[in-house]
């Protein structure tokens, strides 16, 4: 809802093959995604997967853990905007993402002048 009052849709899917298929297409602007997805899986591998084979949107990881070494070995990864520590107040967070949906629009604007 807090996306939606600036003028954003959000699609939250448990699956991360909807996720990627979003990625793929170029319908997907920015990227929430948790670190611990239950299971065993880790949203973290996903994210560095998919930065190998996509182009990512400007992507942030969601995470109780913000320490965990797995993240930190993160940061070069190409997109990765950040990384977001639960708990959060949810108006920050739509204000990064907004800001940096500006950014990359200001960026894009710019390449094809």
């Amino acid at each position: 809802m807090a996306f939606a009052q600036v003028g954003h849709s959000v699609i939250a899917t448990g699956s991360p093959a909807i996720a990627e298929k979003a990625i793929e297409s170029g319908n997907c602007a920015a990227l929430l995604m948790d670190f611990h997805l239950g299971a065993g899986e880790s949203g973290g591998a996903l994210v560095a997967s998919w930065a190998v084979a996509h182009s990512l949107p400007p992507t942030w990881i969601v995470t109780g853990t913000p320490d965990d070494p797995t993240l930190v070995a993160m940061e070069s990864t190409p997109g990765l905007e950040g990384i977001v520590s639960k708990p959060f107040a949810i108006m920050d967070l739509v204000a990064r993402v907004v800001g940096a949906l500006a950014l990359a629009q200001e960026l894009h604007a710019e390449e094809q002048q």
